[in-house]
Formats: structure tokens, C-alpha cells, sequence
């Protein structure tokens, strides 16, 4: 499968999606979705659901930072360049895991969206 997606952190996010079938269905240690030290690798967490999968990413500092060095978001406040990483980059990474984003939430630094397996 190609991947076809823009930046490196996106293709991490995908190989996390399409590494799905290793996912537990038990939710994630939010605490450990924040911790840089003791942490998930990449602050990234895939649990199984009944309809596909839950995505969890916790954003630090350094997320933000990065996010807004990107032209398309330096101009954004932090629920704008959610809202359009979500919408865009987020959307095309489900995409290429044959996933569809059926919700999504942002609460307490954390990114949470269900995707439905084998729904594009």
C-alpha cells in the first residue's frame, strides 16, 4: 500500500491505525498519554471497539509547537488548528487505513476519535 500522506508524524499515526488488529480493547492510562517520560510510545494509544477503533493522542508542548510551525496552522488559535488537523491531515490518514472518522473529541490535551474499520 502506498503511503500517501505529507508529514512523518502522519505516517506514524498511520502505521498505528493499520496495526490495529494488536490493539487492546481496554482504554488507555491517560496519564501516561501526557507523560513524555514514563509514556505510550508517542504519546499514542489504539484500543479495539466494537465498530473499528479508538485513537487516543496526547499533546504536549512540543505537538503545539510543531503543529503551529506548519504555515497551513500558524495563523490558527489551538480549537481552529485541531478543528482543521482533524478535518484534513486526520481524513486523509483515515483514509489510507480504509478507516472513516465517525467522532472525535479534544479534552484535557488529549485527541480522542473513533474510526470505523473497512467504512471508506
Amino acid at each position: 500500500m502506498k503511503i500517501d500522506v505529507m508529514y512523518s508524524s502522519d505516517q506514524i499515526r498511520l502505521l498505528y491505525l493499520q496495526d490495529w488488529v494488536s490493539a487492546s480493547s481496554q482504554p488507555p492510562e491517560y496519564s501516561l498519554l501526557l507523560d513524555t517520560w514514563n509514556d505510550y510510545d508517542d504519546l499514542t494509544y489504539v484500543q479495539k471497539t466494537e465498530s473499528g477503533v479508538r485513537y487516543f493522542e496526547g499533546w504536549v508542548d512540543s505537538c503545539w509547537e510543531g503543529l503551529f510551525q506548519k504555515t497551513e496552522f500558524s495563523d490558527l488559535n489551538a480549537e481552529d488548528a485541531m478543528r482543521k488537523f482533524v478535518a484534513e491531515r486526520f481524513m486523509q490518514i483515515a483514509h489510507v487505513a480504509q478507516m472513516k472518522i465517525d467522532n472525535w473529541g479534544f479534552h484535557d490535551s488529549v485527541l480522542i476519535i473513533d474510526l470505523l474499520k473497512d467504512a471508506v
